[in-house]
């Protein structure tokens, strides 16, 4: 397995942080618009709320394997699978 240089490690890191800031914005963005998302939707304010709670509830329910999939696959792999994931 080749060596990262530091320059490398840095490009590494802030496309980790990209992603991560983007999944947080794209998942926290329909609280903040919930009146709008409810009326397009027809449903209630109320139901556009228990999105976060669902969103929260399932990370922490797929964090649970998350390690043994990091050990297994690693960090590069699992990133990729669960952007997939997401994506579809």
């Amino acid at each position: 397995m080749p060596t990262l240089v530091k320059s490398d490690k840095i490009w590494v890191m802030t496309l980790t942080l990209l992603v991560q800031a983007v999944n947080t914005w794209a998942m926290l963005v329909i609280a903040s618009i919930a009146p709008t998302v409810a009326e397009g939707v027809g449903v209630a304010v109320v139901l556009v709320g228990y999105q976060i709670s669902l969103v929260y509830t399932l990370a922490s329910l797929i964090s649970l394997r998350a390690g043994w999939l990091l050990d297994r696959i690693g960090p590069t792999r699992t990133m990729q699978i669960s952007l997939l994931a997401v994506g579809l």
